[in-house]
């Protein structure tokens, strides 16, 4: 996003110059297309929609009463022998924009939950200088009983279980959740037309933060 120039049609891609725009075309016309008509359609950016996913994944980990039923179900299938990913999917990007309006309307416990996520994660800030990752504040919200059933209909009922060998930017996701019991892949996927979808993937842990698993020699001394 600090990218000077971005396509002026699709309102999504970004470069550094004139040259790499340019050099990119033959790679980016074709999405820049869908991109393009979805902008006109719809009124919104793939980037904006972009940017709606992460704050749907930011605000499902602060709910402390529903986010433990995500690595559950979880388990359930991992348990399974199968490799997958907890996933949301949703058919428009309307119905993304009233799950997240529904999670951010809801009460905060807590407005300053020390947050820390895993390094190379989407939700893993600047390195300090002391080695140590930045301090992010999460806010912790607990659903409204009288909510209960439009979540279940708008957010619920879109959560699946999902199994691929295709998305190639998952691959390495996934075998890296299968070292941690603590941590699991989750993906949230928009339809933008009948033969495309955009998706975002992050971590989401047990324990809301990431916590380092010891090492062996780690677990010798102890």
């Amino acid at each position: 996003f600090k990218a000077p120039l971005k396509c002026g049609r699709c309102q999504t891609a970004r470069y550094c110059g004139k040259d790499c725009q340019r050099a990119h075309w033959p790679q980016h016309k074709e999405y820049c297309a869908i991109w393009s008509q979805l902008l006109a359609n719809e009124g919104v950016s793939l980037s904006q929609i972009k940017v709606k996913m992460g704050h749907f994944i930011w605000l499902l980990r602060g709910f402390t009463d529903l986010e433990p039923t995500v690595p559950q179900e979880y388990e359930y299938h991992h348990k399974k022998g199968l490799r997958g990913f907890m996933e949301f999917h949703f058919d428009s990007c309307e119905k993304l924009f009233k799950a997240v309006d529904l999670l951010q309307s809801q009460p905060i416990t807590d407005p300053n939950h020390h947050f820390f996520g895993m390094p190379g994660s989407l939700s893993y800030t600047d390195v300090e200088a002391s080695g140590k990752p930045a301090d992010m504040k999460l806010a912790l919200r607990k659903l409204r009983t009288e909510d209960e059933e439009v979540f279940m209909g708008l957010i619920d009922d879109c959560m699946v279980f999902t199994s691929s060998d295709t998305r190639e930017n998952l691959q390495k996701l996934l075998d890296l959740a299968m070292l941690h019991k603590h941590m699991l892949v989750v993906s949230v996927t928009v339809v933008l037309t009948s033969a495309y979808s955009t998706h975002l993937y992050d971590f989401l842990y047990r324990n809301i933060n990431w916590v380092p698993e010891p090492s062996p020699e780690e677990m010798g001394r102890k």
